[in-house]
This record gives C-alpha cells, sequence and structure tokens, in this order.
C-alpha cells in the first residue's frame, strides 16, 4: 500500500492506494485480468490541545491586614489527545491589599 493520503492536512482520515501491472496478457479466451489497483481508507489521529473551564471566583484575602494574595482556579473539560498539548495553569495568582481604616484613640490626660 502506498503512503496515506489525508483529505486535509496530515492526519484524519484519507485514502490509499496499490497498483500492479500486468504481466502477461489475456489471450485466446483466457481469462481477463482482474483489477490493477485497490483504493483502501486510512486514517491518522490528529493531535489536538486540551480545553480549559472558565476561571472559578477569586477566594477570599489571605491578609486581614496588608499585602496577601487572592487564588482561583479552573479545571481541565477535555484532556489532550493523539499528542495534543495543554498549557496554562489550573490556578492564578492576584495581589490583594486589606486595610482596614482605623483612627488613633487616646486615654484622657492623667496627672504626670
Amino acid at each position: 500500500w502506498g503512503s496515506c493520503n489525508y483529505h486535509s492536512g496530515s492526519c484524519g482520515s484519507g485514502d490509499r492506494q496499490r497498483y500492479r501491472s500486468v504481466r502477461v496478457s489475456q489471450m485466446c479466451k483466457g481469462a481477463a485480468c482482474p483489477t490493477q489497483n485497490q483504493k483502501s481508507s486510512c486514517s491518522k489521529c490528529c493531535p489536538t490541545s486540551c480545553t480549559w473551564s472558565s476561571w472559578g471566583l477569586y477566594t477570599a484575602c489571605t491578609a486581614s491586614c496588608g499585602s496577601g494574595f487572592q487564588y482561583r482556579y479552573r479545571q481541565i473539560t477535555a484532556a489532550a489527545t493523539c499528542g495534543g498539548s495543554c498549557s496554562g495553569s489550573n490556578n492564578d495568582r492576584n495581589i490583594c491589599s486589606n486595610y482596614v481604616t482605623r483612627n488613633c484613640v487616646l486615654s484622657s490626660w492623667e496627672a504626670g
């Protein structure tokens, strides 16, 4: 069989062929030669990358006062196939800050 000729690109479905030649021709009511070529289907898996879900919501800030982090996550919804890749990360980090306004409070005056 010859190489597969894919219908689009270098993978998916396609056709391949094989040929043969007549070595001795029919004579004197001998049997006719059968088909001299054949065609067959072939296929090769196409690489596909994984797909991700949408990002979830960010978590609460890890710091109650000052700078901290918020995290969000996502999941693979379809795995990579046929040697495809899966780029990206399942988590993301964002810098956050929490500064609660706090006024100074003094004690009453005392004798010194």
